[in-house]
C-alpha cells in the first residue's frame, strides 16, 4: 500500500547542534528521556515541558486525538530540542504510528501518512 500525506506537511527551522548527543539506535523511552535531560542541562523548565509533551503524545498514541492537536505536541517537542539535531531524529522512535519526522539541514518536516 502506498503511503499518501494526510495533511500537508510541516517545517519547524531549528539552530546549529549546541552540544553533540549521541542517541543509540534502540534506545528506550525513559533512556531517551535521560539523554534529553542531560541536553537541557540548565533549563529545567524546558525539560519539565519536554516531560509533559512527551507525556501528551504518548496518551494520544492511545486516544483518538486529531492530527492538528498530535502534530502541534510533535512540534513543540521539536523547538524544545532546538539544536539538537540527533535527539530530534530520535524523537522519531517515539511518535504515534502514522506521524515521521525528516531531519533536514535547517529545518524539521513533520509528515502525517495513511
Amino acid at each position: 500500500m502506498k503511503s499518501r500525506s494526510k495533511s500537508p506537511s510541516k517545517r519547524v527551522r531549528f539552530h546549529a547542534a549546541r552540544r553533540d548527543v549521541t542517541v543509540p539506535a534502540s534506545v528506550s523511552l525513559s533512556g531517551y528521556v535521560r539523554h534529553v535531560r542531560r541536553a537541557l542541562k540548565g533549563r529545567p523548565d524546558d525539560y519539565r515541558e519536554f516531560v509533559d509533551v512527551m507525556s501528551d503524545l504518548q496518551r494520544s498514541a492511545a486516544a483518538v486525538d486529531d492530527d492538528s492537536t498530535i502534530i502541534s505536541r510533535i512540534e513543540r517537542a521539536v523547538s524544545l530540542l532546538d539544536g539538537q539535531p540527533q535527539l530530534i531524529a530520535a524523537l522519531r522512535m517515539f511518535l504515534p504510528p502514522h506521524y515521521h519526522i525528516d531531519v533536514q539541514s535547517d529545518a524539521v518536516v513533520v509528515k502525517v501518512t495513511v
